[in-house]
């Protein structure tokens, strides 16, 4: 499965990366309010696909004592991040290097499965994004947890601002994956969905590129505004996240 994104750019961005359990506290703290709310606690082994560097899985690890497994593909060395989840007193297991649908197919054939089976941010680097999700299915213990997702940028807020904003980060997404109702409606045949839709109140986030002075203070605007929004209700036009989560029918 093609990703529509080198895997250079993500190699580049972290070469002087700063471990941290705090990667994304807004999107984590979106997850752990939906799975209390919907009345779901991961147990057991979790894996994540697409997991470097790891700041999701030791938060989550550490949030539900969870054993942390996943797989990415980079090409940078694990000997740090492995000192640094070690050091979060986490229940490490295997943090696999190599491409994920192939692992997870080795995994498959092995008989490996997980209690909770997620991705942030993954699959919508993918034009066949419901055969990415069926990929994580594989994995997924009868009466596990399923757990997907990605940045909103099809809200009709988050696409001008990112259009306008952000082109060049825009365009490295595909945006027809950017629906939780479709993913649950692809699902409902092999799991439970929990909750599907959009999380998380007004946020923006972008990644550096060529802009226009006037785009630069348009930044700036949004930038010091988004940081007053977040505690609104959510909403499918300006939330910064889609969510689902899911359990598998026994």
């Amino acid at each position: 499965m093609s990703n529509v994104v080198d895997q250079s750019r993500w190699d580049d961005s972290y070469q002087h990366y700063q471990f941290h359990s705090q990667e994304n506290a807004l999107l984590t703290h979106e997850i752990c309010r939906t799975l209390q709310a919907v009345g779901a606690v991961p147990r057991g082994r979790c894996f994540e696909v697409g997991c470097y560097p790891c700041g999701f899985l030791a938060a989550l690890g550490k949030t539900y004592d969870l054993e942390i497994n996943g797989v990415d593909i980079t090409s940078v060395p694990f000997e740090p991040l492995y000192a640094w989840l070690d050091s979060q007193n986490v229940r490490r297991g295997e943090i696999l290097r190599g491409d994920a649908f192939a692992v997870i197919d080795q995994l498959a054939s092995k008989g490996q499965s997980y209690d909770l089976v997620y991705s942030l941010g993954f699959i919508e680097h993918f034009n066949n994004f419901l055969e990415v999700i069926d990929t994580h299915d594989k994995i997924v213990v009868p009466g596990g947890l399923l757990l997907i997702a990605t940045p909103n940028f099809r809200g009709w807020l988050q696409h001008f601002l990112h259009n306008w904003l952000d082109r060049k980060n825009l365009e490295g997404h595909v945006l027809p994956s950017m629906d939780p109702a479709l993913w649950a409606r692809h699902l409902a045949n092999r799991y439970d969905v929990l909750f599907a839709g959009h999380v998380g109140g007004f946020d923006f986030w972008d990644e550096p590129q060529q802009r226009t002075p006037l785009q630069k203070l348009a930044l700036k605007v949004v930038d010091k505004t988004s940081g007053k929004l977040t505690n609104l209700p959510s909403h499918p036009s300006y939330a910064p996240y889609c969510l689902l989560i899911a359990q598998k029918k026994e």
